[in-house]
């Protein structure tokens, strides 16, 4: 009969056919109805005749100890700097290094953003100037500049210097 495993978890037992048995609470006056799931999934959540094993009926799936804390301290140790680094947290010279670092790995990211936005990766200031994204050889960028009139480039970022071979070529 279904009972209680370690630390008041329920505990699931076997039919005849290898499917587990859970008590289940009724929608009606409380009373208690079996369910019956498939073995494979009762094993597979951690749950079986000893109550959930050796987490004491909590159930992490296949991750161990050491890769649980990896899972959740990995991300928390690459997205740190570039939160702290977006937000104006870092010192200039910390900041210089973070920028470099995270720049090409989030280009996909501020391209997607730029074009998804619908504002394109430029917009017009005026009749005389342009502010965009970092213009990248590869997606033609700079020829796109000049076809629109740009004769000159001021690039404001540490991290990328951008096409300049590209530039020069087409006389920018």
């Amino acid at each position: 009969e279904p009972g209680l495993g370690i630390g008041g978890k329920a505990r699931a037992d076997l039919d005849s056919s290898g499917q587990a048995i859970l008590p289940v609470m009724a929608k009606s006056k409380g009373a208690s109805a079996p369910a019956v799931v498939s073995s494979s999934s009762a094993s597979s959540s951690g749950q079986g005749r000893n109550g959930g094993g050796r987490t004491g009926g909590r159930s992490f799936g296949l991750l161990s100890g050491r890769t649980r804390v990896a899972f959740f301290l990995l991300p928390a140790l690459v997205m740190t700097p570039h939160t702290m680094f977006q937000r104006k947290l870092l010192s200039p010279q910390v900041a210089r290094v973070v920028g470099r670092f995270y720049f090409w790995p989030t280009l996909p990211m501020t391209l997607w953003r730029a074009w998804g936005e619908g504002g394109g990766l430029w917009t017009e200031v005026d009749e005389t100037v342009l502010l965009g994204v970092a213009p990248i050889s590869l997606l033609g960028h700079p020829a796109s500049l000049h076809a629109l009139g740009v004769g000159a480039v001021v690039n404001m970022q540490d991290e990328y210097p951008g096409p300049v071979e590209a530039y020069e070529r087409l006389g920018m």
